[in-house]
């Protein structure tokens, strides 16, 4: 009588231990998120920080200045690197995400 209480218990823990499995490995399997609009902003801004300035001197780290020290410097250096006002925000939006 011991063996079978043994088998069943065994049984059924292998049976609960499983289906976690199963559970677990089909939420990882999920489609990704969608970027959003705000994060497509920020993705356009690092393309354009790092082929627009990158194209005339060394890249500085994002960290190198805090929001309002990254507006002086996208104030100053925009015109230089042709950024239009849009590219210009990414950009912006792109460094002041990252300096965190």
């Amino acid at each position: 009588m011991k063996k079978s209480l043994l088998l069943a218990a065994s049984l059924i823990a292998a049976t609960i231990f499983l289906s976690e499995c199963k559970t677990k490995k089909a939420a990882t399997t999920a489609e990704p998120a969608k970027p959003t609009p705000e994060m497509a902003e920020i993705n356009a801004g690092h393309d354009l920080f790092d082929n627009k300035c990158g194209a005339c001197h060394k890249l500085p780290s994002p960290r190198k200045h805090d929001d309002a020290g990254w507006g002086e410097t996208m104030d100053r250096m925009a015109p230089k690197a042709h950024l239009n006002e849009t590219e210009k925000v990414q950009v912006l939006k792109y460094l002041t995400s990252a300096n965190k």
